[in-house]
């Protein structure tokens, strides 16, 4: 078989091409330190880089919610802890009894001052939602004379695949209602019409609902706080995962830089000694139209 000059200029070129392509994603290498920059550089390597990527967003998603969660648990704690408090203040005036007439009605303006306060604790809003309304979040859950207008609803945050932890407490949860109207706000509305009236077994009656309320107060704390553990132990996990996925996937796409900056000198020295035998070889014609 006689190999003909055009036989010999198109393995030239065939084997320049080659080389020019080598030496193009060896450059790319070098310039952004990953060994995967296509999907056709490593296709099982790009695809395991997209699942890791996901799995990292994922994380950090989880990550935020957890964050958000634990704010609303801490701030839903410190509500509690302050409307328990202000109710203490008042079974400890209901405790002591009834005093004088003037003594009585300054005890019934401060009992009123309390249930104030405490209705301003039972609307709490943070970041612009109501944190007793259930899942009418976006509507104050409980009227001036203590109706309550919320709902039994939960709010959730995902903590991983398919976990979802509530972080709300309803106001149905937090009181006893009868009749659409949370028990603690009628109690101490007739506490300080006892105290006004000198009734002293209506201000023993409603102290036994203050007390009642206080337990709820306290159970609804601890669970607030049971589920602050539970979040930071998630968030633990996370936090000890994601720099391992994050390693992981460094170990996939990035490169050897050592290694991808000696093959790329070498090759650049071969590639031109290829071009110094292909000037030699190809008719200069051939050559200057390449």
């Amino acid at each position: 078989m006689r190999i003909t000059q055009k036989m010999m200029t198109d393995t030239v070129n065939q084997s320049l091409l080659a080389n020019r392509d080598r030496l193009y994603r060896l450059n790319r290498i070098v310039s952004t330190g990953k060994r995967i920059n296509e999907p056709s550089d490593d296709p099982r390597g790009k695809a395991k880089t997209i699942e890791f990527r996901a799995t990292l967003a994922s994380i950090d998603q989880y990550m935020n919610n957890i964050s958000r969660g634990r704010t609303r648990l801490e701030v839903t704690e410190q509500v509690l802890n302050s409307m328990e408090e202000h109710l203490q203040s008042v079974r400890t005036i209901a405790l002591n009894g009834l005093k004088t007439a003037s003594e009585n009605e300054g005890l019934a303006a401060y009992i009123s001052s309390i249930r104030d306060q405490v209705t301003a604790f039972a609307n709490y809003r943070y970041e612009n939602q109501y944190i007793f309304a259930g899942g009418q979040s976006d509507t104050a859950p409980f009227l001036a004379d203590g109706t309550y207008v919320g709902d039994d609803g939960d709010v959730g945050i995902m903590t991983g695949s398919g976990v979802e932890v509530k972080i709300n407490t309803a106001g149905s949860e937090l009181f006893n209602i009868t009749g659409g109207t949370a028990d603690i706000f009628t109690a101490l509305a007739d506490l300080e019409a006892a105290f006004i009236a000198g009734d002293a077994a209506q201000v023993e009656a409603q102290r036994d609902i203050i007390d009642e309320t206080v337990k709820k107060i306290n159970a609804e704390r601890t669970v607030a706080g049971m589920t602050q553990n539970r979040l930071a132990i998630a968030n633990n996990y996370w936090t000890h995962l994601k720099p391992k996925m994050e390693l992981s996937l460094i170990e996939i796409e990035n490169a050897d830089m050592t290694e991808a900056v000696v093959e790329l000198r070498s090759l650049e020295t071969a590639y031109e000694a290829a071009l110094n035998v292909a000037a030699r070889v190809i008719q200069p014609t051939l050559l200057d139209y390449l």
